[in-house]
């Protein structure tokens, strides 16, 4: 009896050993953790990059059928409910058919996974919609342009290749930015470059505001020649007119201290217009 007790007890651990052993795995998972994080990241911007291939594809087959138009971008907020015709000229509802599916009664209810960023966490705007993430037929990305037709108190607006252009029309397709990351969806510009000023365009599609930043300081975009590349933000200064002071700091939507080249000082990124 006394022997089984011998050999149970030089089998067992001493507290000190499991001390040991914990603190070994601690320390491992301190070290893996992080690359473990970066590997799921990495696949995530990843799938996007791929998603904004398909949607390059089908704008490629949108332009086909459409004179080589590109798909005009349009505002969301002046396309949603109650208007149901008008927000069927949204970019991902016109591209739905595209990429395999059917435009229901209500186009924001059929939406494709292709449309969302899986490091997207919330794509709406500021006040934009119910709390649940990819409500209203929001996605986790928006068409470089803005187009206004002219009135008796405007001029006609056409910026970015979305405004209203053909891709023949841009003269460096490879440099030009077709598609962002974005919360707002419907449109992307810079408001802010020294040409636009004077068009007093809502700030709601500027890219200091609406910019999604999801891949560790970076978003992928597409460019007008259909290509995709890893854009990383360029530091900048917090501007609290651009970004809410609410949602300062938000993980899901606002980068308020990351930005997009300016178009005073690349326009050939923002394309024709600027």
């Amino acid at each position: 009896m006394n022997s089984v007790i011998q050999n149970f007890r030089r089998k067992a651990f001493t507290l000190v050993e499991l001390l040991v052993v914990i603190s070994i795995i601690a320390m491992l998972l301190a070290i893996l953790l992080p690359a473990l994080i970066k590997t799921r990241d990495n696949a995530k911007r990843i799938i996007c990059a791929k998603r904004m291939s398909q949607i390059s594809l089908a704008m490629s087959a949108y332009a086909v059928d459409c004179q080589d138009r590109i798909i005009m971008a349009h505002d969301p907020y002046g396309t949603m409910p109650p208007n149901k015709q008008l927000r069927t000229q949204l970019w991902h509802i016109l591209l739905l058919p595209y990429v395999g599916k059917q435009v229901s009664a209500d186009p924001t209810q059929n939406l494709s996974e292709v449309f969302f960023c899986p490091q997207d966490k919330d794509p709406h705007p500021l006040g934009y919609g119910p709390p649940s993430p990819h409500a209203a037929g929001m996605t986790s990305f928006a068409p470089n342009g803005c187009y206004q037709v002219a009135t008796a108190t405007s001029v006609e607006i056409k910026l970015g290749p979305a405004g209203g252009y053909k891709s023949t029309q841009i003269s460096q397709p490879s440099a030009c930015m077709l598609m962002a990351e974005t919360s707002y969806a419907g449109r992307i510009y810079d408001a802010r470059c020294k040409e636009t000023k004077a068009l007093n365009l809502a700030l709601a599609g500027h890219h200091r505001l609406t910019s999604g930043f999801y891949h560790n300081g970076a978003m992928n975009v597409m460019f007008v020649d259909g290509h995709i590349d890893n854009v990383r933000g360029i530091a900048c200064a917090v501007e609290t007119e651009f970004v809410p002071l609410n949602y300062i700091g938000s993980s899901y939507m606002f980068w308020p201290e990351l930005t997009l080249p300016n178009a005073d000082s690349k326009p050939e990124f923002w394309g024709p217009g600027y």
